[in-house]
């Protein structure tokens, strides 16, 4: 029989496995989803699945739940990353005929912003880790209360 700190162990993996599963790759294609309804509504004026006001909250919400389900919340630059993907659709949509159609160029597109802003932003962490690292840790100081003060 498991011990009682292996079935814990066992819950917290499946818990890591459900949520990013549920929150994070769900929401990916939410937000993919979102960002081609918008690109569609900038260049085409016909019905869309999608009202503009809709899609938009629901992408912004797709990417803070991949956040959750990356384990990243609070590690806010990470959007960034996120949303480099709409942004590169986005500019695959708008460059001209001869070059959508192409498949290299269209993976470049969409994978190179997702890359750079990854690396961008571990550096950013990775700094501000350090410098966070680097400062001086000084016990609180306790103010002489007024009291002792009129003494």
């Amino acid at each position: 029989m498991p011990s009682k700190r292996q079935l814990q162990n066992v819950i917290r993996k499946a818990w890591i496995v459900l949520r990013f599963i549920m929150f994070g790759v769900g929401r990916f294609y939410l937000l993919v989803l979102c960002s081609l309804e918008l690109a569609a509504q900038a260049f085409d004026s016909r019905g869309h699945l999608l009202h503009f006001a809709v899609a938009l909250p629901l992408a912004a919400v797709g990417a803070l739940m991949m956040l959750f389900g990356a384990g990243e919340w609070g590690r806010w630059a990470y959007l960034w990353v996120f949303l480099s993907v709409p942004l590169g659709v986005c500019l695959l949509v708008l460059l001209p005929t001869p070059y959508s159609g192409d498949k290299e160029t269209g993976v470049l597109i969409l994978i190179v912003p997702l890359i750079v802003s990854y690396v961008i932003v571990r550096l950013y962490y990775r700094r501000r880790n350090a410098q966070r690292d680097r400062l001086p840790i000084e016990p609180p100081t306790i103010p002489p209360s007024s009291a002792a003060g009129q003494r």
